[in-house]
């Protein structure tokens, strides 16, 4: 639980939220609520992968309302190729990559490795980050999701059983209201979810302070279908991999979304991870394939038996189901 100081060491941040509380609480009385900025630009370009990877090809979707999404397209020519839709998390950029902390680590090399593993990838830019048109509203995150879920339906000739859906942080909030519409992508990954209820309101308390406490309740959430709601009557295969720490998944949320995913028979991996380092290391550090046809990581943390069994797996029945289609048709 994080804990804010209280009594002399709390007075200096009371001085400093009180004009803020004096201008925002009529409003709140009004009837009226907060939004956070959730998703937040990327800072810098430099690591663009275009142009850096074998086949990459630029990609736009537009949304409902007429706003455009770019991204990047990675074909691995793989005939039986899956699809890897990545949701990604805020502060990660196809045009500017992922903090590293001094430094921003690209995209690519992640994507070059799903190719070489003979998977095929495309990913987004959020509204307002990167090229995508701007400025974020965080009102049509969720809807942004929908549009990218579209553009990955079309480039499978409308096959959602070729999709796999990799999401991390506020990403898994996408990937839980696809769930709830009754989307049925072949497999899920969540990587450090958090939940549509809660996390606006946590990262104002993790971020705002004093101040952010006091406000916290009165955040407006995120619209979108919250796991805990969604994973306990959820088909198809959806691997949940936990963050082992979080400021936006206190420790009873923590064991809520655990507990939602077991009862729906889902895999539920606590990495030793904490929410950053866990989303850096599923989009930041160079993946190797294996000799055995897995995946590890080149950043010379741990690597997660459970996901690298999970990717083989996938893998593997999308080659067994080429191979008896292609018997079907050599029958005919």
């Amino acid at each position: 639980m994080i804990r804010h100081p209280i009594g002399q060491a709390a007075r200096p941040l009371a001085r400093i939220a009180a004009p803020i509380l004096a201008a925002v609480l009529p409003v709140l009385a009004a009837g009226c609520s907060l939004t956070v900025p959730l998703v937040v630009e990327s800072t810098s370009t430099q690591h663009s992968p275009f142009g850096s990877i074998d086949g990459a090809t630029p990609i736009s979707v537009q949304t409902d309302d007429g706003a455009t999404l770019r991204g990047v397209r990675v074909e691995s020519g793989a005939p039986d190729a899956m699809l890897i839709l990545h949701l990604l998390p805020s502060r990660v950029s196809v045009e500017g990559g992922i903090d590293a902390g001094i430094r921003r680590l690209p995209l690519g090399p992640m994507l070059s490795e799903f190719k070489a593993a003979g998977f095929d990838s495309v990913v987004f830019d959020h509204r307002g980050v990167g090229a995508s048109d701007g400025p974020a509203v965080p009102e049509l995150f969720v809807e942004d999701g929908m549009a990218m879920w579209r553009a990955a339906l079309e480039l499978v000739d409308g096959d959602e059983g070729r999709i796999v859906v990799r999401a991390g942080s506020l990403g898994t909030i996408i990937a839980s209201e696809l769930i709830a519409r009754g989307a049925r992508p072949r497999s899920v990954v969540l990587y450090a979810p958090v939940r549509s209820e809660t996390v606006a309101a946590n990262a104002a308390r993790y971020h705002g302070g004093f101040a952010g406490w006091l406000l916290a309740p009165f955040i407006e959430k995120p619209r979108g279908a919250d796991l805990v709601e969604v994973l306990p009557a959820a088909e198809g295969q959806i691997l949940v991999l936990l963050d082992g720490e979080s400021p936006y998944l206190p420790d009873d949320e923590h064991a809520a979304i655990q507990s939602a995913a077991e009862r729906g028979a889902h895999p539920v991996v606590v990495t030793p991870y904490g929410h950053q380092l866990l989303v850096l290391r599923a989009w930041g550090f160079e993946v190797a394939q294996t000799e055995s046809g897995g995946f590890e990581s080149k950043s010379g943390l741990p690597p997660m038996v459970e996901e690298e069994k999970w990717f083989r797996a996938i893998r593997a029945r999308a080659g067994e189901g080429a191979g008896a289609d292609r018997a079907e048709k050599g029958k005919r």
